[in-house]
């Protein structure tokens, strides 16, 4: 990957993780959950791999993003059940240990 596009990616990583922060500290939950869920990573993504590798893998790419949907979802479930019962680090873990498991299984279904 070009130099700058990896600085680019992080920035923009940074910018928006920063923002959603910022607006979610501010009670301003809906506008830090409209900045975190922009596609901004995803597409400055895309970018690279077209400019890298060309059509075929970034086809290759929005397919994969399109097939783990359903494991992020379930992640964004565990957490608004279980983050008023566990707290927030056990809410996380269990979250992330359901996307993997989604994506584990939703992996082998595809394949």
């Amino acid at each position: 990957m070009d130099l700058k596009l990896a600085i680019i990616t992080f920035v923009i990583g940074g910018v928006t993780v920063s923002a959603a922060a910022y607006f979610g500290s501010q009670s301003k939950s809906v506008i830090a959950a409209l900045i975190s869920q922009l596609p901004t990573i995803s597409a400055t993504t895309l970018i690279t791999i077209y400019l890298s590798s060309g059509i075929q893998p970034s086809e290759s790419y929005t397919k994969s993003l399109v097939v783990m949907a359903p494991a992020l979802v379930s992640y964004f479930i565990c957490l608004f059940f279980l983050l008023p019962r566990l707290g927030l680090v056990w809410s996380l873990a269990a979250g992330f240990a359901v996307f993997l498991a989604v994506s584990y299984v939703t992996d082998k279904v595809i394949s």
